[in-house]
């Protein structure tokens, strides 16, 4: 399953981040941030990426493409320019940001076009081939909330309707310290005995009862109790034991590794408790892990990727 937080451009348009990997095999997200992104038609025929390079330039130009392939269009090309400043490898969706930015932005281009599942694998061609085939990241980018990505051959994404009284928020602590995709999966285990498989099944599926029940508590509880994936990761990142323990001290209703890492994902209801919780957790990165880290604290966003504002370039 996987949620979502905000982004921007201009097209002004909006993203979303995502946290993935909201455990029980992490299946789960949320997100925020702002992507400004220049979209002018071309002369020529091929797609430009500036501002943004390395796999945040592949990610924009692919889903760009490929919504210009969804929609048909072959006569013209795009100008992308991608500012942003969300970390890559972050365990955040960071590529997934980009490219649902860059795949909305460009049916916007074009009229609106397109359904929001075609805009889904217009970022999955992205997400292909920067960091693997899931819809994880760039489901909740683009839709918004929380998503169940039920399978991929039939394509078939279950958006998740949470009650509006539900004011669920995230501390995202982010430490100075590199965790690889690559070496984070392999970290992974082979095998999984069966009441591992039973018991991380359960939590899934209490997770998804908790966010249409519209149940906070038993949202941060199902997300704080994989016993497959986290166990295996945690070492991998200094402190984070601490991390969890400290924020669980100060009131978050759960917290795990948001992602492959090293980001922390803390649960909390409103903002209230976000800077103490968000400050414990920096501290615990520091004293246990040697790290030093940053805070968010980020609102449920229930909208998904949106056109801000348009502007007609001379």
């Amino acid at each position: 399953m996987a949620m979502s937080i905000p982004e921007w451009s201009w097209s002004r348009q909006q993203a979303s981040r995502s946290s993935q990997g909201s455990s029980p095999s992490q299946p789960l997200q949320p997100t925020p941030q702002y992507l400004p992104y220049r979209i002018p038609t071309a002369a020529e025929p091929e797609t430009r990426v500036g501002g943004g390079g390395g796999l945040d330039g592949e990610s924009v130009g692919v889903a760009a493409i490929a919504a210009l392939r969804a929609l048909g269009v072959h006569s013209h090309a795009v100008s992308i320019h991608l500012t942003k400043g969300l970390p890559l490898g972050s365990g955040l969706g960071s590529s997934a940001a980009s490219a649902a930015a860059a795949a909305k932005a460009v049916d916007a281009l074009f009229g609106s076009l397109l359904h929001q599942d075609d805009l889904v694998l217009a970022g999955l061609e992205s997400e292909k081939a920067v960091s693997g085939f899931h819809a994880d990241n760039i489901a909740p980018a683009i839709l918004g909330g929380f998503v169940l990505v039920r399978s991929y051959d039939p394509f078939h994404l279950i958006p998740l309707s949470s009650p509006p009284a539900l004011r669920l928020h995230f501390v995202l602590v982010t430490p100075d310290f590199e965790a690889p995709t690559s070496k984070m999966r392999a970290a992974l285990p082979k095998q999984v005995a069966v009441h591992q498989h039973v018991r991380n099944s359960s939590q899934a599926a209490a997770l998804v009862a908790a966010v249409l029940q519209g149940d906070a508590a038993l949202i941060g509880s199902a997300m704080s109790s994989d016993g497959i994936v986290e166990p295996t990761r945690a070492p991998l990142i200094p402190g984070m034991a601490a991390v969890k323990a400290a924020a669980l001290e100060a009131g978050a209703l759960g917290c795990t590794i948001s992602g492959a890492g090293p980001t922390a994902v803390a649960v909390i209801e409103g903002e209230e408790k976000g800077e103490e919780v968000g400050r414990r957790m920096v501290e615990a990165f520091a004293n246990a892990g040697n790290l030093k880290a940053t805070a968010t604290v980020a609102q449920l966003d229930r909208v998904g990727a949106r056109v801000i504002s348009t502007s007609t370039l001379e």
